[in-house]
């Protein structure tokens, strides 16, 4: 049974806010690229989004490009989304992120390399001419992929710690909620102008609700957050949903039934995660540039089409107490 304290309890004496240089400095940021992004298991999306086999998703991790595609044998696989004879860039991402669906190979656009799914090289235009060359050694290089509730995570280390040991801290925490069964239903992208860890920090507490979200303020009291995860690169827990029923909705009402059976405590509450190992366009930015940030709607599967959901605008989905630009952040 989780254990569960109030942020005031788990504060320890002599904890400071970071100094300035770790939200401006390049070097401090490029270190935070090998290091943390370069190394961990990072999140690329939801296993749903490649639902059949050519499906795929580009993503940028650490400045590198990631493929991550849905092999005929139905096995979601993910590789350096360059070709190996040029270093051609192989496939390019959609729009927001969204992803795209390839035949039943990939093919270089310089020199029409072309690879199978799984990654093997099968097609190479007059290396046949070339003494000694075979195609079995010049396949994609691969990257570290695994699943967990749904989502699908990667990681460019040649050695990474095992997903399982990784997300210890999270087995089974959040089953009852049925998110391996979720499907997207709306996304909203919005840029935003800070270092990736303040988006972190200013996620982790709701100190600023009472002025910056007087909206959610009255759905969820500010101070009626409590966490039950607080080392390593995660931290979370819940906070309560002030209406017997009621949800963290523009109205306050539930939209939608509950994703599981749930016991009583958990229909009044709102739990929230932060964790460094998420969706790298989170966390690829520093200084004054524009940071990409993506918002996801996950609704049970046979709820999507009927819950009406499209994606909308940024003030229709955040609400009207936000100001523009997300300066706050």
């Amino acid at each position: 049974m989780a254990t569960f304290v109030k942020a005031t309890q788990a504060y320890q004496q002599g904890q400071r806010t970071l100094p300035r240089r770790y939200y401006v400095d390049p070097a401090i940021y490029g270190e935070e690229q090998e290091r943390i992004f370069a190394r961990r298991w990072v999140c690329a999306g939801r296993a749903a989004e490649l639902d059949a086999p050519g499906a795929y998703v580009v993503r940028s991790i650490a400045g590198e490009s990631v493929l991550v595609v849905r092999g005929q044998d139905g096995v979601a696989r993910a590789f350096y989304n360059v070709c190996r004879h040029r270093g051609t860039r192989l496939c390019d991402g959609e729009p927001g992120g969204r992803g795209g669906r390839l035949s039943e190979t990939i093919q270089c656009p310089y020199h029409a390399w072309t690879y199978t799914l799984d990654g093997s090289l099968i097609g190479a235009p007059h290396m046949n001419e070339v003494a000694g060359f075979d195609k079995r050694d010049y396949p994609l290089h691969p990257i570290a992929l695994a699943a967990w509730e749904g989502f699908l995570f990667v990681n460019l280390a040649r050695d990474p710690e095992p997903l399982d040991r990784a997300f210890a801290p999270l087995a089974g925490r959040f089953s009852r909620f049925n998110i391996e069964r979720l499907r997207s239903g709306a996304r909203v992208d919005y840029d935003v102008r800070a270092n990736w860890k303040l988006v972190f920090q200013n996620f982790s507490e709701c100190l600023h609700c009472p002025v910056i979200h007087p909206g959610l303020a009255k759905l969820t009291p500010y101070t009626s957050g409590e966490n039950d995860l607080f080392e390593g690169p995660y931290l979370g827990g819940y906070m309560v949903i002030t209406a017997p029923g009621g949800s963290l909705t523009l109205s306050g009402r539930a939209c939608g039934p509950a994703v599981g059976e749930l016991p009583a405590e958990d229909k009044n509450r709102v739990y929230v995660l932060a964790s460094r190992l998420r969706d790298v366009p989170h966390a690829a930015t520093r200084g004054p540039r524009p940071h990409a940030h993506h918002l996801r709607v996950a609704v049970p599967r046979g709820r999507v089409r009927a819950a009406g959901l499209r994606p909308t605008r940024r003030r229709g989905v955040l609400g009207r107490d936000e100001p523009a630009g997300l300066e706050h952040l």
